[in-house]
């Protein structure tokens, strides 16, 4: 499946926690983002590289915003993984961790693909993953049988956009000690 409107597949640095994120997106936006962390030599290292130098990509893998390198939240092609439990010692975020995934699948469900948007804003949008381009979002479809859910982090504060099922996005976010289920 190829990256919505334009856009290109790209690991980006997260900004609140350590890690990356894998998603669709423009070359110029990568750049920034990249550039903006401090590191030098482009989108790929190499200090030759820039933006006219990235090619349009012949088959785009799917437009998810994976979870970071350190949490277990499955891409659409892996096989299905266990729901994770909290990890022991970092019960002080997990829980809230929980609320704030249901608080955005809640803001989530009241989206439609003409919802306003701004920047480079992330959402799932009528179970598909969604990125704001030029102010609308952009939607790119979720693998079969799964759909877009914001998932609680495991091993940090935050959450994670990405396509799973309904069963494990129900049982990540109950793991977390919240209840009231995707939504709260």
């Amino acid at each position: 499946m190829g990256c919505a409107g334009g856009l290109q597949c790209f690991a980006l640095p997260l900004v609140n926690s350590p890690g990356t994120t894998v998603t669709c997106s423009t070359p110029e936006d990568a750049l920034a983002r990249i550039a903006a962390t401090g590191a030098t030599g482009g989108i790929t290292g190499d200090d030759n590289a820039n933006v006219q130098d990235v090619p349009a990509p012949t088959v785009a893998a799917p437009s998810v915003a994976a979870a970071p390198t350190a949490s277990p939240a499955p891409a659409p092609a892996q096989a299905q993984q266990p729901p994770a439990a909290p990890v022991a010692g970092n019960s002080d975020f997990a829980l809230q961790n929980g609320i704030d995934a249901q608080e955005l699948n809640a803001e989530f469900s009241a989206l439609n693909v003409n919802s306003p948007c701004q920047g480079t804003e992330q959402a799932c949008v009528e179970g598909s993953f969604a990125q704001c381009v030029n102010g609308s979002f952009q939607l790119s479809q979720c693998a079969g049988g799964t759909q877009c859910f914001a998932l609680p982090l495991v091993n940090s504060p935050g959450t994670s956009i990405t396509c799973t099922t309904e069963a494990d996005a129900a049982a990540r976010i109950a793991n977390t000690g919240a209840t009231g289920g995707i939504q709260g």
